[in-house]
């Protein structure tokens, strides 16, 4: 015996797919759960695929690690996350291999401009919010170097 849906509902679900499929590329993903319970996070970057098969930042995204760390420039080539090579994959496993438990640190290696400069950089996991609560920004940690030198200077001169 077959099911019909009405087509109400047939249209209505079609509707809710195509929005979810609509998302800009630029909104980051929501968080998601691990298959352990645990929320999954990244590190602020977007990619794109290039004409000749490179997978390029596409956005850094304010206020994450990945902004954070101004060391990752829009048009880097990703080479490595850790110590798996990531040149010719699908964007889906670079997705899978970056995000991980908030908290937790990955280091993802790059090429830029089409040379051999090849850097690696080291970056926690989360979203802005739990960076703002667990690592301070560049401007913070540079106000807490600051407070602490003149802090040092004070206790010197007495």
């Amino acid at each position: 015996m077959a099911y019909y849906q009405p087509q109400h509902q047939m249209q209505s679900q079609m509707q809710n797919q195509m929005q979810t499929q609509m998302r800009r590329s630029y909104e980051p993903p929501p968080p998601q759960q691990s298959t352990y319970g645990a929320q999954r996070a990244g590190v602020g970057l977007l990619f794109q695929t290039s004409h000749d098969g490179k997978i390029v930042v596409k956005e850094v995204v304010q206020g994450m690690s990945a902004w954070r760390s101004n060391a990752i420039k829009p048009g880097d080539v990703i080479v490595r996350v850790g110590h798996v090579n990531v040149q010719n994959q699908p964007l889906a496993n670079l997705r899978e291999l970056i995000l991980g438990e908030p908290g937790t640190y990955v280091t993802l290696g790059f090429s830029r401009g089409g040379t051999v400069q090849f850097f690696e950089t080291k970056m926690m996991r989360g979203t802005a919010d739990y960076l703002d609560k667990h690592m301070p920004s560049q401007q913070q940690q540079q106000q807490q170097q600051q407070q602490q030198q003149q802090q040092q200077e004070r206790e010197e001169r007495s």
